[in-house]
């Protein structure tokens, strides 16, 4: 399967959650993630799931103009 999800999970973005302690914790999350799926590359449980575009989205890294909007908001980075 191209571009096949290996592992994922779902975690709560808090209110008054920051760009900064979002970032923060997909990359916790993340890393916890990349040692679980190793593992059961190691065991050969990883069981691969379609990454059907029609089902999802992509938010990447902001850009500068997303960066400008936030703080045009008066959001602040911690």
């Amino acid at each position: 399967m191209k571009g096949a999800i290996l592992l994922q999970k779902e975690y709560p973005i808090d209110p008054g959650e920051t760009l900064h302690s979002l970032i923060a914790k997909s990359k916790d999350l993340g890393a916890q993630l990349i040692i679980e799926v190793v593992d059961q590359f190691k065991q050969g449980t990883v069981q691969p799931k379609e990454n059907d575009p029609q089902k999802g989205a992509y938010y990447g890294f902001p850009d500068r103009l997303a960066v400008k909007q936030f703080l045009a908001k008066g959001l602040k980075f911690r």
